[in-house]
């Protein structure tokens, strides 16, 4: 604490210097330095009627998962007086629940939607109208929480993903095809029954690149799996125990990944410089950068040198990731209730309960 008699007593070349040097410490403290902050601005707003929950991009054609109302087609290809092409209500799915996850391939115009907590649907798409051509129904597994999907042909594609009832990660190659004299549509199962392994934890989130597979286990952090063939088990490579709740993983090629965990911010690992025991544990957490710590993160998106938390209630922050060991805060956006967001050439696609927004992020 000050002494009064003291401060009384000082001279006043001093005492000036003295309150300088308190002012410039509390005003410090008290207002922060905006200047390298970035600043976005929201272009469009499309009204996805449900809440905008996730978002598949080929070329302009915008396909989204829009909850309750089902999924939604969009063309942007006039970014200023974007167009919706068509809407697929859950009864024309088929699906009694909202629509959280999305992925469309135009090498087989297969349009793949899952609903919560439930198997994924399969659905091929005319590719000039988007209408549905053919309805494949559900596969997979019931609670799955997550997928991922290598589209391997005009006619085949594997999937991967997460089902949490069971703790396993599952995959499988179907085919199209159809059955019997009306021509049933359905999938043809090639290399026999799905393969599963069990990831002894709740699973949450999965995500690939080329032949690596990460796997977010909640509480126990995360996997790292290794696909060999795809007619054989991936092969399991360590685990990496996190702070938090691990919400999302987000593999940007074989040796980088971000990770959100909840109300412990974010994480960014480089996974080349991973070292580990003989049980398969990672042992140099120093290696593991930690970032966003007061922050609640459910998702984040990259791209050049730029990552977007999507922070629930909060919206969204922004972070410089020039050098990704060290992760530079660039602004808090209240753009509303973002679950997810992707980028779209250099613009920003967030999914909100307001709809999708197209945002531009000015450095």
């Amino acid at each position: 604490m000050t002494d009064i008699k003291n401060l009384a007593s000082m001279p006043a070349y001093l005492l000036f210097f003295y309150t300088i040097l308190i002012g410039s410490i509390f005003s410090g403290c008290i207002e922060p330095n905006t200047e390298d902050l970035w600043s976005i601005s929201v272009d469009q707003t499309l009204q996805t009627n449900g809440y905008a929950r996730d978002v598949t991009i080929d070329n302009d054609i915008i396909f989204v998962a829009a909850g309750e109302a089902g999924a939604q087609i969009w063309n942007l290809n006039n970014s200023n007086n974007p167009s919706l092409l068509n809407s697929l209500s859950l009864g024309e799915i088929g699906s009694h629940k909202e629509i959280s996850q999305i992925h469309y391939s135009p090498i087989n115009d297969l349009l793949h939607l899952l609903e919560t907590n439930e198997r994924p649907y399969a659905l091929e798409l005319n590719d000039s109208t988007f209408d549905i051509k053919i309805n494949f129904g559900q596969y997979g597994a019931e609670d799955t929480r997550e997928f991922v999907v290598i589209d391997d042909s005009s006619d085949t594609f594997t999937y991967y993903s997460v089902v949490k009832s069971s703790h396993d990660l599952k995959w499988q190659k179907l085919e199209k095809d159809f059955w019997g004299t009306d021509s049933t549509p359905l999938f043809n199962i090639l290399f026999g029954d799905p393969g599963e392994v069990n990831v002894n934890a709740l699973p949450s989130s999965i995500s690939l690149f080329d032949t690596t597979i990460i796997v977010g286990v909640g509480q126990l952090g995360l996997q790292k799996w290794n696909i060999e063939n795809f007619e054989s088990d991936p092969v399991y490579n360590y685990s990496i125990d996190l702070e938090g709740i691990v919400q999302s993983v987000e593999l940007i090629d074989r040796n980088n990944l971000y990770v959100s965990s909840g109300s412990y911010g974010a994480f960014y690992l480089p996974l080349d410089e991973m070292e580990v025991d003989a049980d398969n544990n990672v042992i140099n957490h120093d290696a593991i950068i930690h970032f966003a710590q007061d922050l609640t993160v459910d998702h984040i998106s990259i791209n050049n040198g730029i990552a977007v938390l999507s922070l629930g209630s909060k919206g969204i922050a922004l972070y410089d990731i020039t050098d990704p060991s060290s992760p530079i805060e660039k602004g808090i956006f209240p753009v509303g209730y973002v679950y997810k967001s992707e980028f779209w050439g250099e613009k920003l696609l967030v999914c909100s309960r307001e709809g999708l927004q197209i945002l531009s992020i000015e450095q």
